[in-house]
């Protein structure tokens, strides 16, 4: 007898479901049983996926949206505005980015204190595809800043995890109001003489 093909997007589901589980759970409290249940499948199919619980936290991190804006660019932002504006505009639309993912902020903040391994070296990966992201971008886009741009480009990674963790913990802040005044702050700081 020959097993039914699974839909295309089933990984992604499942994936989808074990994020949401494991941001709210944590991944130590979400089981494979749990998350079988959730996706309304057997944990055999699971296993399928992913061969054990640390490949499946792997992947919950490395795969979603963020890595792919990461890889895709900067948003175009007009080459004829001053500098400040390009730059402010950029860092809005990084903060607008990560806060979308807040799910997976929730997750990594969580594993991460926990030192789950796999999540601990993953969230590494993120880091520095982040501070290459940001370093290319600063290198083609803002030039006249004449800033170490590897050297402004994590300055900036690491404001904005504090922004992020930030944001979880005071839920009720105005976050587009939160990330006009951080790209404000940062910008008058890169831009000062």
């Amino acid at each position: 007898m020959t097993q039914p093909v699974a839909p295309p997007d089933q990984r992604t589901r499942i994936l989808d479901t074990a994020l949401a589980l494991m941001s709210e759970r944590g991944a130590a409290d979400t089981s494979m049983r749990r998350l079988a249940a959730a996706c309304d499948l057997n944990v055999a199919t699971l296993y399928h996926y992913f061969p054990s619980k640390a490949d499946l936290l792997a992947s919950v991190i490395a795969e979603r949206r963020y890595f792919e804006l990461l890889a895709e660019g900067a948003p175009e932002v007009d080459p004829g505005l001053p500098v400040a504006d390009r730059l402010r505009a950029l860092l809005i639309w990084l903060a607008d980015s990560a806060a979308a993912e807040e799910a997976l902020i929730r997750l990594i903040v969580g594993e991460s204190l926990r030192h789950e391994a796999e999540a601990v070296d993953t969230v590494i990966e993120l880091l520095a595809a982040m501070d290459a992201a940001l370093s290319r971008w600063l290198e083609v886009g803002f030039s006249e800043l004449g800033a170490d741009v590897d050297e402004l480009a994590r300055s900036i990674r690491a404001q904005l995890i504090g922004l992020l963790v930030q944001e979880l913990v005071a839920p009720s802040v105005d976050r587009s109001a939160a990330h006009q005044r951080w790209a404000d702050d940062l910008v008058a700081i890169v831009t000062r003489r």
